[in-house]
């Protein structure tokens, strides 16, 4: 851990770069940087440097920054850094889209909306029965329900769109916000 540590900042110049340099990993690795997970001094230097980090950023990756009240993103409007895709075809696309549009709209109802892995599960089996017409032929399988929403949640966790709590709790975050369907 002390050789991957890195120093402490001596002056408030380096200490503002340190920020700068982990801001902007951060913004590359993670799909989402929420606000409420920044420390008070990243997220005052984000306050005041934004307009040039931002900026920097994209004309260095060709990223498209992604501004909203709850936190930053990066999109990758080619596809071609994403590791992790949201639309994608086939059963698991359409299940993980219309599975994020339910939480997107719940949500938007109520801002501490919370739910649990057996409520998603039943979601799914519903959700089956109305599109398995053009869905993969396994889905009506045993157990296929809980395996297809557990994959869906997965994505979705590694999204930053949800939360998956150790006591079965699916607790939606704001980036998912985006996927609500419109009135």
């Amino acid at each position: 851990a002390a050789m991957a540590a890195e120093p402490a900042a001596a002056t408030p110049e380096a200490r503002n770069r340190q920020i700068k340099v982990n801001l902007g990993r951060r913004l590359l690795d993670d799909p989402v940087v929420y606000l409420a997970q920044l420390a008070d001094d990243e997220r005052a230097y984000l306050d005041r440097q934004r307009g040039h980090l931002l900026p920097d950023l994209q004309r260095a990756t060709g990223l498209e920054p992604e501004v909203r009240a709850e936190g930053l993103a990066l999109a990758d409007p080619d596809g071609d850094a994403t590791d992790i895709g949201l639309p994608e075809e086939g059963t698991d696309g359409h299940l993980t889209l219309l599975l994020a549009t339910h939480l997107g709209d719940r949500l938007r109802g109520d801002g501490a909306f919370t739910t649990t892995v057996e409520d998603l599960v039943r979601r799914t089996r519903s959700l089956i029965r109305e599109h398995q017409s053009h869905w993969r032929k396994e889905v009506t399988q045993p157990g296929a329900d809980a395996v297809l929403t557990a994959r869906v949640l997965a994505r979705l966790a590694g999204l930053g769109l949800i939360r998956l709590g150790e006591d079965g709790l699916v607790r939606p975050l704001p980036a998912i916000g985006r996927y609500a369907m419109a009135a």
